[in-house]
């Protein structure tokens, strides 16, 4: 686990002095990516440096140290990730005939790619893992990013040259006066609390797409060996040509899934799933440093731990964070667990007091807005872990592959009972301005929504109603997920300049059932931008390497072909995870609603939070004033302090996006 940094001038202008400051400005802000050793590689006479921080987890030697060079010279490798199938890749490349001279997957990562191709290695992967690779004969550079987007990978142009990092921090470095903050960008921002890729919070920055390589050349023609393009890539230079090449699609293994059904019984598909999850967990504590896990007490994580204790004779070591409230803490039942599987295990209570002190710290592991409340339990237990371990395993992934998120349980059904109402009615909940109607409506919404998700009692009629008109304004599955994880959904209203927000969305998913296209968008949007960006950025900022067991590719693999009854049942989702668990851990420890990673945010805002979030919109506004319509937000702010509104989530994106821009 490392961080990546480099630049690229096609026009070959740049001067060897200047090509080292820059490289080794950007490798210094990814200090806490890599803190273990440095390294840069720099070629003037084809404009290219390459810079990397190495984490050492795997061959804590000098043999693991990078930029790595291939065994024939012809490749440079900075590389960020760990791929978890490299000692069988190892194997069979020595049978046939590569030698190796480290312990390490990064040598098997760049042997592979010389040996096999980068498109043939790509798909051969089993890893979390983001790099760029220079080809010395072809004179280009190669950027690939894992399936599911668990490590981060930024690039772009500026000035004529081509820069990528691991953090938007590296590119910050070096361009700190040419970087225009994007307003659709801004937008997105502030209707899902991130910024969803490829989209950055900066013009002509983006993020590199989940299973994606992308092969930059000064020639129009691609050239890398065993490179194959899907298409290229709009680049506003005449000197620098890129090409696209998908060598994962989550699309492709779910349609594969449907067509290849497991036929199996409920206790045949719990063996399995048991069998590749073991296999997972196994291949990802291979490590030369300590390792230990998250654990919340929920499903997920509460498997990988089980697991773990499982294959292990020592005591696992695990973590825990909870809150003061009692409807959104964990805690509890996280120490159950560990008691139960008799792990090693520490929690921490997070006291009102604490968040004041911890928010500043936080803002500053995310260098673009970022407002998923839950980045303050993660920055926490992350920093928490890595006095002890180096290394954490979590459950992340879990809810998106084996559907345990509530708007496939009741979302999913709601909506299709909502496009059977009358018109006029469903016009009447869409129309969320028309508040004595909806008002109206409350008793129908409460006693639907009761009916139908039992667990959402304890909510407010209001936020109920709001859910309720989000899902029924929705015309097609894509449209129903972006309502769901929106924090407003006419955020471009406040951002000057942003247009309109509409994105278009393609029919190829139609070969795939509603439920598996809502799984879809989860992976390839929620999952990616949201939960794995909160989890690199809170560990990685602690130097804390997660592993993420769930979205191993063979367990992506397995749950694709699962019928869905093995997925959802009786009103409850991940029913083969239970079914695994159950093994493991009495029902009582672990049957109960689902929470989430959540936290009383608004509670916060209403009390310890208060006067820096007011200090936020104060300053931002002040610098920023024609970014934003703040007369609009401010409305926005004053109805949810005054209890008219339940939506802490937007106004925390608010305080997010303000204090960042406080900072820019």
């Amino acid at each position: 686990m490392c961080g990546i940094a480099g630049l690229f001038d096609p026009n070959c202008s740049t001067q060897e002095d200047s090509l080292k400051n820059s490289v080794l400005k950007m490798s210094a802000v990814l200090a806490h990516r890599g803190p273990n050793d440095s390294g840069t590689w720099i070629d003037p006479s084809n404009g290219i440096a390459i810079a990397h921080r190495r984490l050492s987890i795997l061959d804590l030697s000098k043999a693991g140290h990078q930029p790595f060079i291939s065994a024939s010279g012809r490749y440079v490798l900075t590389f960020n990730g760990e791929i978890y199938n490299f000692l069988e890749l190892r194997a069979e490349l020595k049978l046939c005939g590569v030698s190796f001279k480290s312990n390490t997957d990064t040598e098997v990562l760049i042997e592979a790619i010389e040996y096999w191709g980068a498109a043939i290695a790509l798909k051969r992967l089993n890893g979390m893992f983001a790099f760029g690779l220079w080809d010395t004969k072809t004179s280009t550079l190669l950027l690939a990013r894992d399936p599911f987007g668990i490590k981060p990978l930024y690039f772009g142009l500026i000035q004529g040259h081509l820069v990528f990092g691991s953090e938007l921090s590296a590119i910050q470095a070096i361009t700190p006066t040419e970087l225009t903050v994007s307003r659709k960008a801004t937008a997105k921002y502030l209707r899902y609390g991130f910024v969803p890729e490829p989209n950055t919070i900066y013009e002509g920055i983006s993020k590199l797409t989940p299973g994606t390589a992308v092969l930059f050349s000064r020639r129009a023609d691609v050239n890398h060996p065993g490179f194959v393009s899907d298409s290229a890539l709009a680049m506003p230079s005449a000197s620098l040509h890129a090409f696209t090449c998908k060598h994962w699609s989550t699309r492709d293994e779910l349609a594969d899934g449907a067509r290849n059904r497991y036929s199996l019984s409920a206790a045949e598909a719990a063996y399995e799933c048991e069998q590749v999850l073991k296999n997972a967990v196994k291949r990802q504590q291979v490590a030369d440093v300590p390792i230990g896990a998250f654990l919340s007490g929920g499903i997920d994580s509460s498997l990988v731990v089980a697991l773990m204790a499982a294959l292990g004779s020592d005591p696992v070591r695990t973590f825990s964070v909870g809150t003061g409230s009692k409807q959104l803490n964990e805690a509890e039942f996280a120490a159950g667990v560990a008691k139960h599987l008799g792990t090693q295990h520490t929690e921490l209570l997070i006291q009102d007091h604490d968040v004041l002190n911890v928010v500043p710290r936080i803002l500053s592991a995310y260098d673009e807005p970022f407002a998923d409340s839950s980045q303050i339990p993660m920055f926490m237990v992350s920093e928490l872990a890595a006095k002890s371990v180096k290394v954490v395993l979590t459950g992340d992934g879990g809810d998106e592959i084996f559907c345990g998120y509530n708007r496939y349980v009741h979302g999913l059904p709601l909506w299709r009972r909502l496009q059977s109402l009358p018109p006029n009615l469903l016009l009447a909940i869409e129309s969320s301005n028309d508040m004595a109607i909806l008002k109206a409506l409350d008793p129908w919404v409460d006693r639907m929504m009761g009916t139908m998700v039992p667990s959402l009692r304890h909510r407010s009629v209001r936020n109920l109603r709001n859910k309720v008109a989000k899902i029924a304004a929705a015309g097609s599955i894509p449209e129903l997920h972006r309502a769901l994880i929106s924090n407003h959904l006419r955020a471009s209203e406040f951002v000057i300049g942003a247009g309109s927000d509409v994105d278009v969305y393609s029919n190829e998913e139609s070969q795939l059932d509603d439920l598996r296209r809502l799984m879809l968008e989860d992976t390839r949007h929620y999952l990616p931008d949201d939960i794995l960006t909160k989890v690199d950025r809170a560990t990685m900022f602690h130097s804390l390497e997660a592993r993420v067991p769930l979205l191993d590719v063979e367990v992506v693999r397995f749950a694709a072909r699962l019928p869905s009854e093995y997925l959802i049942r009786e009103g409850k989702g991940k029913n083969v995870l239970r079914d695994v668990l159950h093994r493991y851990i009495p029902k009582e420890l672990i049957d109960r609603p689902k929470m989430g990673f959540a936290v009383p945010i608004g509670t916060w805002l209403k009390g310890p939070l208060r006067d820096w979030a007011m200090d936020t919109f104060n300053q931002a506004e002040s610098a920023h004033g024609d970014l934003l319509h703040w007369p609009n937000l401010r409305a926005e702010i004053d109805a949810f302090m005054k209890g008219e509104s339940d939506n802490a989530e937007f106004v925390w994106s608010v305080a997010i996006l303000g204090s960042w821009l406080g900072n820019t």
